[in-house]
């Protein structure tokens, strides 16, 4: 079946930098990231997610982590906590024994039946629901506030911010750019709605791929004919670089493929600023990639 094609061009239509800046300028007003008085004390945390472990644990609030998902890998320190995800599917009894004050977790991983059983158990659960940086802002201001690490999220934020505004400030020309995990026959693409293509748009690129706010699988057929002028993969380059039913393709035609961490690259999580970073500088650059080289 043929995919649909999407292409944004970088209006920032869905969220400017100076909406952003504003936005995390009002929240990291002087007193609005001290710590303040809460009716609970959040000792004994949960995360299901990968990301939403990054963030907690990338945050310096490590301390309150009592388990994670089999797929949570980092920040390293976290590789030896209880695991209560295998794959998505929460291991009840587990987080019964845990008994966590809350449970954190990245909404495109769950079902609601699966959160809604948690919260039937008494749990209390926050939910990583975004695919705009202000809604990603939103979250981590409300976690931070939780967790009583509103300064350290506020270092975190600005850093974000930053890291757009960088990008962004570097690029003359944009580039259609597709992100990809997995090889070609079995790609996944970042959907144009996702958070990955916002974060495309503000470093300055037009997000190429399926209309959806997640990865989507992408058949060989349209992955020709959105004809991304560059493409990042999560390890796949060279592999992409000589397939001959790519060989029309601008990026390919051009060498414009990389390398990039498929945990970075598939993340709403700690290391955002480093997604930003790459992208800003490859479309800046834009090195030759060289077949038969990594």
């Amino acid at each position: 079946m043929r995919q649909n094609v999407h292409m944004k061009r970088p209006s920032f239509a869905l969220l400017s930098i100076a909406a952003i800046l504003a936005a995390t300028a009002a929240c990291n007003k002087q007193g609005d990231y001290q710590p303040v008085e809460r009716d609970k004390q959040y000792d004994s945390v949960i995360s299901l997610s990968p990301g939403t472990t990054e963030i907690i644990a990338g945050n310096t609030a490590s301390r309150v982590l009592s388990a994670r998902s089999a797929a949570c890998n980092y920040p390293p320190m976290i590789r030896n906590l209880p695991v209560v995800v295998e794959n998505t599917t929460p291991d009840y009894e587990k987080i019964v024994e845990i008994q966590p004050d809350l449970i954190v977790y990245d909404a495109d991983l769950f079902s609601d039946q699966e959160i809604g059983k948690l919260e039937d158990l008494g749990f209390e659960t926050l939910a990583l629901d975004a695919d705009n940086m202000e809604d990603y802002l939103d979250f981590v201001t409300r976690l931070g506030s939780l967790l009583g690490i509103e300064a350290t999220i506020s270092n975190y934020k600005d850093k974000i911010t930053g890291t757009i505004e960088s990008a962004n400030a570097n690029v003359n020309t944009p580039l259609r750019l597709t992100v990809m995990l997995g090889e070609v026959d079995t790609a996944l693409v970042a959907g144009t709605n996702s958070l990955q293509s916002v974060l495309i748009d503000l470093a300055g690129g037009i997000p190429t791929g399926p209309e959806s706010n997640r990865f989507e699988p992408v058949n060989l057929e349209s992955l020709i004919a959105m004809d991304p002028e560059m493409i990042i993969t999560d390890g796949n380059a060279v592999e992409i670089l000589k397939d001959p039913r790519l060989a029309n393709v601008s990026a390919v035609k051009s060498g414009f493929v990389y390398n990039v961490d498929g945990d970075v690259l598939s993340r709403r999580g700690k290391r955002l600023p480093q997604f930003i970073e790459s992208v800003g500088t490859l479309i800046e650059t834009r090195p030759v990639a060289e077949v038969g080289n990594e």
